[in-house]
């Protein structure tokens, strides 16, 4: 694809921040963990060697309008893939016989959450509009091409600012794309270029769809915790390190035993801090339980008996309010110490390893994805846990953040502590979808 004029990209001031005008209420949660953003985009080591797409209006041997994308997508990427702080940067390529017909030429990228097929099941969050050319004047009209190509580089921002149903405005980190066989919801991003032909003649327009991610990592963990990295050691306990764990305590647990006699345990369910891990590493946990006799405690306090899962939550808006739930890892035990042989209590580490291809937790209106650290009654032989007491007929939940990058500073990544003889659990299939109430304000 020859190229005979190039003229100077066309750049989007990083301070303007786009506004979508539409009027729904928020979809929100709960409040999210803290998490830092990323302050700057550190250039890798080995600079990935740009990939390119490219589509085309008209005639497929001869177009008359064609888009190519540059990304740092992998070769072989079905889209192109921008992170946050990038810019979206490419070139447009007009024929020649067709600059009279056109009057104008404009970029639009969109971002959408789509719950439907209808027109109506949608929701833009992200609308932004970047002119790269006019015949009439005004913006880039000067960029007259003696030749058929225009370049352009618009900053993706941040942020995005939505007016809500009550009158509000509120601001919102841009999701990361959301796409996946089993939801029920997406969120999708689309580059757009529309050559503008006039009253009485239709516009010709590409659409491109595009994948974006975010960049969110975890505050730095406790100096006891950071010590315990760089030493290759074990981290401390909750007991030794408070401040490095966050811990729910009087956990009651109630069953029968052996169709016998009626149990309670007390177990205090401590998650590492802060409550942000960064996917493709683990999640420390810490479990102390008590028991009535050894029979009990010895039987419950088995690593294969505790059912720590984490579970993702998909919130979004439709006809009504929805949300459906996933386990999508489940924690390993291991003894954390040989326990006395008349000790009523046993103390576990364990580690929920979590996989590299979680997205990241975010919140906007119509859509709001969020992960929890769920705890359900144990499972042995002999033990029937009592009347559920929640909806789940969970025992205990925290809510935690997954973030797409390490901490700052010369942190070692967390390190897997699971022993070899200790290994990961299988899921058990715990998908539910529901209709909620809703807890936001209409229209």
């Amino acid at each position: 694809m020859s190229r005979r004029h190039s003229l100077a990209p066309v750049s989007l001031a990083a301070s303007q921040q786009p506004s979508a005008m539409f009027f729904l209420p928020s979809l929100v949660d709960e409040e999210l963990p803290c998490y830092s953003r990323r302050d700057n985009l550190p250039s890798p080591s080995t600079p990935r060697t740009p990939t390119e797409h490219t589509y085309t209006l008209g005639d497929g041997k001869r177009p008359w309008l064609s888009l190519t994308m540059v990304s740092n997508a992998r070769a072989g990427a079905v889209v192109p893939q921008y992170h946050e702080k990038e810019h979206v940067r490419g070139t447009v390529h007009l024929r020649a016989d067709k600059r009279d017909s056109i009057q104008a030429v404009n970029l639009l990228i969109k971002g959408r959450v789509i719950t439907g097929a209808s027109a109506g099941d949608s929701f833009t969050f992200l609308n932004l509009n970047a002119p790269l050319w006019s015949r009439s004047g005004g913006v880039h009209s000067e960029n007259v091409p003696e030749g058929d190509a225009w370049q352009f580089s618009i900053p993706l921002p941040i942020n995005t600012t939505v007016h809500m149903g009550d009158g509000s405005e509120r601001t919102f980190a841009l999701p990361g794309t959301f796409l996946e066989k089993d939801a029920p919801v997406s969120v999708k991003y689309d580059f757009v270029v529309i050559a503008a032909r006039g009253k009485l003649r239709s516009d010709g327009q590409i659409n491109a769809t595009f994948g974006y991610a975010p960049s969110s990592r975890p505050l730095p963990p406790s100096i006891y915790r950071q010590i315990a990295y760089q030493q290759g050691t074990h981290i401390p306990s909750p007991l030794a390190d408070p401040e490095g764990w966050h811990t729910r305590r009087d956990v009651l647990v109630r069953g029968t035993l052996f169709c016998a006699r009626q149990v309670e345990l007390t177990c205090q369910l401590s998650l590492a801090r802060p409550l942000t891990y960064t996917r493709g590493s683990v999640l420390p946990l810490y479990l102390t339980m008590a028991g009535p006799d050894l029979e009990c405690v010895d039987l419950l306090g088995a690593p294969q008996a505790i059912v720590v899962v984490l579970q993702r939550r998909i919130a979004y808006r439709t006809a009504g309010q929805r949300e459906q739930r996933d386990e999508v890892g489940r924690a390993v035990w291991w003894p954390a110490q040989p326990p006395s042989p008349d000790c009523l209590t046993r103390d576990l580490e364990g580690e929920i390893h979590l996989t590299k291809d979680l997205k990241p937790s975010c919140n906007v209106p119509s859509f709001v994805l969020s992960y929890h650290v769920v705890m359900y009654p144990f499972e042995a032989t002999g033990f029937k846990p009592g009347p559920p007491t929640t909806s789940d007929g969970h025992v205990a939940r925290e809510l935690v953040d997954i973030a797409t990058m390490h901490p700052k500073g010369p942190i070692p990544r967390p390190i897997a502590y699971t022993p070899p003889a200790y290994e990961t659990p299988k899921r058990r299939n715990r998908s539910l979808s529901f209709a909620v109430a809703s807890v936001v304000p209409t229209l």
